[in-house]
């Protein structure tokens, strides 16, 4: 992708990893079969506790559809963490969707997962998408600070707590965005962005399903 090269470096926090993309179609065997077994380890139980239930078809399902895509990053060889993503349309706006953010547990707390998102929002900028979105769990707190507090993102009009408040005690999820773009003829959101180059160190040129990061 053309839009990577500038950002596939990660050093910072004793790590020096590279991000590499890859379409579904291209995704290596083995980096598949990590993929879904990190994202049962680190989210299986939180479907159970939200009464979702798991359900490995499904999420092999979502992992090689045929417009899913991935950003892997990895040390030397070894993945340890990568965002599952898609262009798609939402109340007929353009958006980067973000079906998951995985890392090893070894990877956590050290700016991998802001940096990742922070490629996928660059991304999504330069190519016209309007904004990012992320169905994230509400028992997921961690997840849900991260998104909040660290990257800005608000609750999206279409989560059920914004547009069915009624109902919304019943949900056990919520739906995050954050707008890349401004609406035509209005101002600029507070959470609007035009993405920049991640904060590190760099080597220049919809189920819920987040973890710690």
């Amino acid at each position: 992708m053309s839009l990577l090269p500038a950002f596939k470096c990660f050093k910072r926090n004793g790590m020096d990893l590279t991000v590499t993309f890859y379409s579904a179609n291209q995704l290596p065997k083995e980096d598949l079969e990590w993929s879904l077994e990190l994202l049962k380890s680190n989210m299986e139980a939180l479907y159970v506790t939200a009464g979702w239930g798991w359900n490995d078809k499904k999420k092999r399902q979502q992992l090689v559809h045929e417009s899913s895509l991935f950003l892997i990053a990895r040390d030397a060889l070894k993945p340890v963490g990568y965002i599952n993503f898609r262009f798609e349309l939402e109340a007929d706006i353009e958006v980067v969707y973000c079906y998951e953010i995985q890392l090893e547990s070894s990877m956590r707390r050290k700016g991998l997962g802001k940096f990742l998102l922070q490629i996928l929002e660059l991304i999504g900028h330069k190519t016209g998408m309007r904004k990012v979105m992320a169905t994230v769990f509400k028992e997921n707190t961690t997840s849900l600070d991260f998104f909040r507090t660290k990257m800005g993102y608000m609750e999206d009009p279409s989560s059920p707590n914004v547009c069915d408040p009624d109902n919304a005690d019943t949900c056990t999820y919520v739906i995050l965005s954050k707008l890349l773009v401004k609406p035509q003829g209005q101002q600029q959101s507070s959470n609007a962005t035009t993405p920049s180059e991640p904060d590190n160190k760099l080597i220049p040129p919809h189920a819920p399903s987040h973890t710690s990061t």
